[in-house]
């Protein structure tokens, strides 16, 4: 199973028990994150790859998936826009299978629609709303 994403995210199935996730970089930034509901807040553990860049830090990342769970896949496109996309890994009889569940495009640090779906979801938006606004 692979996936890859620049504006869009395009799958094929290739039979593999891992999921590899292909993503537009620039200037190193941009790669696969697993999100973790962690009370009112997500815990992320961005995963390791391979990097394919040119000079100016700027090419495609790989990263293999083989454990079921929520991922952010971001694919960064120039220093202000970057695309999100949120992919559901799920096991079952022993074949991975990805769901993708939306794509948000964004300047880096905002909110899409997509991930407030899923902060309400996982009950994270009620909690960020009542602390207030970042100083």
């Amino acid at each position: 199973m692979r996936m890859r994403l620049t504006r869009d995210v395009e799958q094929e199935d290739d039979g593999q028990r891992e999921l590899t996730v292909e993503v537009f970089v620039h200037e190193r930034r941009g790669g696969v994150a697993e999100l973790q509901s962690a009370g009112a807040e997500w815990r992320v553990r961005w995963l390791r790859g391979t990097a394919d860049l040119n000079r100016q830090g700027s090419g495609t990342a790989t990263v293999r998936v083989a454990a079921p769970g929520l991922y952010r896949v971001r694919s960064v496109a120039s220093a202000r826009r970057a695309w999100d996309a949120y992919v559901e890994v799920a096991d079952a009889e022993g074949a991975l299978h990805d769901t993708v569940l939306g794509v948000d495009e964004q300047v880096p640090r905002t909110t899409g629609p997509t991930l407030q779906v899923l902060e309400e979801r996982f009950s994270i938006t009620s909690a960020r709303a009542a602390r207030g606004p970042a100083a």
